[in-house]
């Protein structure tokens, strides 16, 4: 089964991965989940996604890890609110 979506995204890998762990399902989740390191990766929702994965399988410090990068933090404009930040700080 063809997991990648077109051009190589991973989203379609990383979902159902998110979807594996929490089912608790750790050894059917691709190992390529695995590899990826969170210097490498710029994608905010990616490392979001792969933090997720981690944190559902319990692995604490691996998830906080993805959760607390740069880009997983952003200011954002709420109609009523401004300036909220989500993400670590």
């Amino acid at each position: 089964m063809e997991l990648r979506g077109p051009g190589g995204d991973e989203e379609p890998l990383v979902i159902r991965a998110f979807v594996q762990a929490s089912r608790g399902e750790r050894d059917e989740i691709d190992p390529s989940i695995f590899r990826y390191k969170p210097e490498e990766v710029v994608d905010g929702d990616l490392a979001e996604w792969i933090g997720a994965v981690y944190a559902l399988l319990g692995d604490r410090q691996p998830a906080l890890a993805w959760l607390r990068l740069p880009s997983n933090s952003e200011t954002i404009t709420i109609r009523g609110f401004s300036g909220i930040r989500i993400g670590t700080s």
